[in-house]
């Protein structure tokens, strides 16, 4: 079942938790590659579950255009992010600089 299937399903009210469930869990490689920076500030299970609701606003927002999977990236490491500066009581700047330091410019 491709991502755009299983949105379907969540947002037509059918299964929506096992729903839910398969998309993030069929995701998780990539939600993993975005917060695995963070988990230096973080610890991964708090990350993931910020990706998990990241993921959430992603359903509530999708659309069929082609530029969605660039948004679904995106908001997830957003998200991931504003939760790291939260926890830290830092800017997101802060942590973007952190980041691009830590992987030579290709945060």
């Amino acid at each position: 079942m491709t991502n755009e299937q299983i949105v379907s399903e969540i947002r037509n009210g059918y299964s929506v938790t096992d729903s839910m469930q398969l998309l993030y869990e069929s995701n998780l490689p990539l939600i993993k590659k975005f917060i695995k920076p963070y988990t230096a500030y973080e610890p991964m299970e708090d990350l993931l579950q910020e990706a998990y609701f990241g993921l959430w606003g992603i359903v509530e927002r999708y659309t069929t255009d082609r530029e969605n999977s660039i948004i679904k990236e995106i908001f997830i490491n957003n998200r991931t992010m504003a939760a790291v500066a939260r926890e830290q009581g830092v800017t997101i700047d802060r942590i973007r600089q952190i980041k691009e330091k830590d992987c030579g410019g290709y945060g």
